[in-house]
């Protein structure tokens, strides 16, 4: 929380926050994001990242407008599907 007591969003904390439950997911983790792979975006933290941040926000509705080969898709799925 900031001065004012509003939250303040920060990846960063989510992803700390949320370390131990990405690490459990590892081995499922990287077997998507193998075929899923890019030369461009994202890169495997940023999907950790991704992740962290659904996890941490317990997001109940997660639109992704894609722009390519479906990575960024793969790592919300994985995360909304850690949620149930």
């Amino acid at each position: 929380m900031n001065q004012e007591g509003t939250l303040r969003f920060s990846p960063a904390q989510a992803y700390w926050n949320q370390r131990r439950r990405l690490s459990a997911s590892r081995q499922r983790i990287l077997a998507l994001f193998e075929p899923a792979d890019s030369p461009v975006y994202p890169a495997l933290l940023q999907w950790a990242q991704l992740m962290a941040v659904v996890l941490e926000f317990k997001a109940e509705l997660i639109l992704e407008l894609g722009q390519g080969r479906g990575n960024p898709t793969c790592a919300f799925t994985e995360a909304a599907n850690l949620l149930r």
